[in-house]
């Protein structure tokens, strides 16, 4: 694979860990709950690691769904909304 390809694959993957970052703190803050701490504390995740998350970092699978699990989500709904694209593009 050329150099320029992996920097283009590598490009997509961060902006689709963006749009997973956003999507969880959009339905986390749709939920009533504003405050990532306080939520993290609640749910039992670590507040550094949700932050992260929230900001576009990559996570382990396993990691996206306990924030799901903690959101009461399925993996069908958290994909439901822009991601249709996002790998494509």
């Amino acid at each position: 694979m050329s150099r320029a390809k992996n920097d283009e694959d590598s490009e997509k993957a961060k902006q689709v860990l963006k749009l997973v970052g956003e999507r969880i703190r959009s339905l986390r803050e749709a939920k009533g709950e504003r405050n990532y701490e306080k939520f993290a504390f609640k749910h039992d995740l670590n507040r550094t690691q949700l932050w992260r998350y929230e900001n576009g970092e990559d996570l382990y699978f396993s990691s996206l769904l306990k924030v799901l699990l903690a959101l009461d989500i399925t993996l069908a709904e958290f994909f439901s909304e822009g991601f249709d694209q996002s790998a494509k593009s």
